[in-house]
């Protein structure tokens, strides 16, 4: 596995740049940042990237995948390309492992 970065350390709204997961393949996307640490508050959302807008994941329990200061990081199942959307104030960058 190689890690990456997506996204680097900022507070601005920003999106990664996208993440392939080929078919058969998993990979670990995540937040990660300098110093104290992640910030409560804050939801960062994994979307599926599409002809159109990017649109919302879901696990296969339903939940929307996000990720937060208790839920860091998720594995993601492909075939898929997926963003995160990180808001405006969540001092984070993001990384994957595929």
């Amino acid at each position: 596995m190689s890690l990456r970065t997506l996204l680097e350390i900022g507070t601005d709204a920003a999106d990664s740049t996208p993440l392939e997961v080929k078919a058969g393949a998993q990979a670990v996307i995540g937040l990660y940042t300098e110093g104290a640490g992640l910030e409560s508050g804050h939801t960062a959302y994994i979307l599926q990237v599409t002809p159109g807008s990017p649109s919302p994941t879901f696990d296969d329990a339903g939940e929307s995948l996000t990720l937060t200061k208790a839920r860091p990081n998720r594995v993601i199942q492909g075939p898929r390309t997926v963003i995160v959307r990180r808001p405006a104030g969540l001092n984070a960058g993001v990384f994957a492992e595929a």
